[in-house]
């Protein structure tokens, strides 16, 4: 209720309008030529909403499903050749998030590792990295305990 409209409009837009915006300007060349890579920048905090953090968990949340969505639909046009990978790091030690305590079981990333990461990723196709390599762990319980909805 603290968050203002403005600055969760602000975040959304550099979190995950900032993505789209980016994607919709250059997919129509990947897509002709079928070829490309798109990357996109979302957070650990997709396995899990973030208490007094609304703004970011929801465009972290936004950015996971938009990449998803647009991966399995460049898979159903046959666009083999366009490849996308999803970085999901926890706590990255920047100027924005100076003022963020991560929880005390974790450490705060360098941006430096994150990038390396980032270009490791791209350069061997990887469709999703979770950083720390830890939070596997984590992706992968959730992911295996997700269930179908069920129909009424």
């Amino acid at each position: 209720m603290q968050i203002s409209n403005e600055r969760f409009q602000e975040v959304m837009g550099v979190n995950f309008f900032a993505h789209v915006y980016l994607t919709k300007a250059l997919l129509p060349y990947m897509i002709r030529r079928n070829e490309g890579h798109i990357c996109t920048i979302a957070s650990t905090g997709v396995l899990g909403g973030v208490p007094f953090m609304t703004d970011y968990s929801s465009s972290k949340f936004a950015a996971f499903g938009f990449h998803e969505s647009l991966r399995l639909e460049l898979r159903k046009m046959g666009k083999y050749g366009i490849k996308s990978t999803i970085v999901c790091p926890s706590h990255v030690d920047t100027q924005l998030s100076k003022h963020f305590q991560p929880p005390s079981f974790t450490r705060g990333l360098s941006a430096k590792y994150v990038g390396h990461n980032v270009v490791e990723a791209i350069q061997k196709d990887k469709r999703v990295v979770m950083l720390p390599r830890l939070t596997y762990v984590a992706y992968a319980l959730r992911v295996s305990f997700q269930q179908p909805p069920k129909i009424a």
